[in-house]
């Protein structure tokens, strides 16, 4: 039976401390890396004598031997085949390996070599291992067995798969997942430019300059590690913008740590990139050629014509949308709890929206005192917050009583698709308000954005029926208050302090608990 194993190469966007011989200088190292949709790839053969065979499509190297025992690293052809082969001794096997990628293009294709054989042996022998094993056996394969130098980063992204956050330690790498969606993938792909630049100088001896200069560079891996972490927070916080000049000062630190890093073409390439419309990029892998990566935004048609004429050619990539590890979220869970904590942290400093929000529930009680009632619409996310509010109302909050008259707009939806269908959509909370609103009501609209028309045209209704009216929306109101503001139509706003949807959707919740709290307490916990 024929067996195949496959694994992705990378994109480094920065690492510190991540190779071996650093670990002498710095306890502790870090990275951020992706996998893209070029692989590595191993296929198994069985023969029917006990012969092994390995061959490379890609240099044509074919190499026979008639034992395990018989293979030695003397020559360097194949070596990893070699390792990999030496370690599970599998005889009467034919092993062909192939890549998508270019050769030493510095994006981690040895990893990816090993990761796909490893792969493919577990298949062939029926072995589970997990990515951590697979990552663990093909490091023991390169930098033990093998005694090349490098760090450990291309083999945890080749086993894992993804976008990832690195820490290293000098027994453990630690990966935390950033995830991402469709749309911010391919707007990262529509800005990044990847490039291959011919090697003048080998990965190998490059990686031997860097460890003969490790003692040295301290306070640049220091730098390093700061500038991944800012990386880091640019990617969390979708602010893509700030990729290009974290990425520039990435690599004026990279060269630092070796002269074989770079040389006078690279820095051409570089330099071209820049006046074409790059606003940073960085050299990938060991340095001194390989693949370089450049932030573009929307110039990237611009920057590759320059560097086209140069005789360099682009990586055409793909971030890969799947990954092979149980997703560990827990970095973008935590920030956007600190996000959710600052917004509230806004709103305790905001003395005038409390002040609101006390308004607020003073005119509501008034309203129920009168033998009014409250009303209140939003779309999507709103409309589940203005049912919500309604229900704590109608129901209870806290305190058994007798019900609220409360109504959301939304919940009739033979109402709603009669008016959108016969007028039109923008009407279908004006229309029900022209009959329901009275003048002791209290009117509340909710929009996140204050672009929606329907919730305008609903607060105005609401006006001219004589309600009171309130609308509760994000840091600026958008057109709605650039429509209303001064004009009456609208007696009190309620402005979240953010411009995120989801922060402002979650503090209109608490304000509506706090207020239907409030509101309950005045008119029945007395």
């Amino acid at each position: 039976m024929i067996v195949r194993g496959k694994a992705p190469v990378r994109i480094s966007f920065g690492s510190a401390g991540d190779s071996d011989y650093y670990f002498d200088v710095i306890e502790k190292g870090n990275g951020i890396n992706a996998t893209i949709n070029l692989y590595s790839y191993c296929e198994i053969h069985p023969r029917k004598d006990d012969k092994i065979v390995l061959r490379s499509l890609e240099t044509g190297h074919v190499l026979e031997f008639s034992s395990v025992e018989e293979i030695n690293f003397g020559e360097r052809d194949l070596n990893l085949m070699k390792a990999a082969v030496k370690h599970y001794k599998n005889t009467g096997i034919e092993v062909i390996t192939y890549t998508d990628a270019p050769l030493d293009c510095g994006l981690g294709g040895s990893a990816a070599h090993a990761v796909s054989m490893i792969e493919a042996f577990n298949e062939f022998n029926k072995i589970k291992m997990s990515p951590e094993e697979i990552a663990r056996l093909a490091h023991k394969l390169e930098r033990t067995d093998l005694s090349i130098g490098g760090g450990r980063q291309d083999q945890w992204a080749a086993a894992f798969g993804g976008f990832n956050y690195l820490e290293f330690t000098k027994n453990n790498v630690q990966l935390t997942s950033i995830p991402f969606n469709g749309r911010d993938l391919e707007k990262l792909e529509n800005s990044l430019l990847l490039v291959h630049v011919p090697r003048e100088t080998s990965g190998r001896d490059v990686h031997l300059d860097q460890r003969s200069k490790s003692p040295e560079v301290l306070s640049l891996l220091y730098m390093k590690m700061n500038n991944v972490e800012m990386f880091r927070e640019a990617l969390v916080k979708r602010n893509f913008e700030d990729i290009g000049k974290i990425l520039h000062l990435d690599w004026k630190i990279k060269k630092q740590l070796a002269s074989s890093i770079t040389n006078e073409f690279v820095d051409k390439i570089y330099d071209t990139a820049l006046r074409a419309g790059a606003t940073g990029g960085r050299l990938i892998g060991a340095g001194s050629g390989g693949s370089a990566l450049f932030y573009c935004g929307d110039r990237k048609q611009d920057v590759t014509r320059a560097l086209e004429a140069l005789g360099i050619r682009e990586i055409k990539f793909k971030f890969e949308r799947i990954n092979r590890q149980t997703a560990n979220y827990g970095e973008s869970i935590i920030a956007q709890i600190k996000e959710h904590h600052s917004t509230i942290g806004s709103i305790l400093e905001d003395k005038e929206l409390i002040r609101k929000c006390e308004v607020v529930t003073h005119k509501i009680v008034e309203s129920y005192k009168n033998n009014g009632k409250l009303i209140i619409f939003g779309n999507g996310g709103s409309a589940a917050d203005a049912q919500h509010i309604a229900g704590e109302l109608v129901n209870k909050f806290k305190i058994d009583r007798p019900m609220l008259n409360a109504l959301s707009l939304t919940v009739n939806t033979s109402v709603l698709t009669a008016v959108a269908n016969d007028y039109c959509y923008e009407d279908v909370f004006s229309k029900q308000i022209e009959r329901l609103a009275e003048h002791n009501d209290i009117v509340i609209g909710i929009s996140t954005s204050g672009k929606a028309e329907n919730v305008l045209r609903g607060l105005v209704k609401g006006k001219e029926r004589g309600a009171f009216v309130i609308y509760m929306t994000g840091k600026t109101g958008g057109k709605i208050s650039e429509v209303c503001d001064g004009n009456g139509n609208i007696d009190l706003t309620l402005n979240i302090p953010s411009t995120n949807t989801p922060r402002v959707q979650e503090a209109h919740i608490m304000l509506g608990h706090i207020i239907c709290e409030l509101v309950e307490y005045e008119l029945y916990g007395k």
